[in-house]
């Protein structure tokens, strides 16, 4: 049996042009710090409690990983570094955005 992301539920051309809205959207709202396509987006939320405030927003699309964790029968630890990935994409992205504002 082959398996393809279309099989699995995912419809890459849906997810591109969803994507491609969203940047239309960021661009159009002035929020957006970080450039389209970016590994992570870095927004100014505004928050006026705080000095630069900066949010990190980062996700994981499905993909051969999550498919061969299920296959396989290891769903735990891919789990585990679905989520080391995110939290250290936005904590290295984070940091270069803090490193040039200075």
């Amino acid at each position: 049996m082959t398996s393809t992301y279309l099989n699995a539920g995912v419809n890459v051309d849906t997810a591109n042009s969803v994507k491609a809205g969203f940047a239309e959207l960021l661009e159009k709202k002035g929020v957006t710090l970080s450039r389209k396509n970016a590994f992570a987006a870095i927004i100014d939320p505004g928050f006026s409690r705080f000095k630069d405030p900066l949010l990190v927003l980062k996700s994981e699309e499905p993909g051969s990983k999550q498919l061969l964790a299920f296959e396989n029968d290891r769903i735990e630890s891919v789990c585990f570094d679905m989520i080391n990935y995110l939290v250290m994409t936005a904590s290295v992205v984070a940091q270069n955005q803090w490193r040039f504002k200075m």
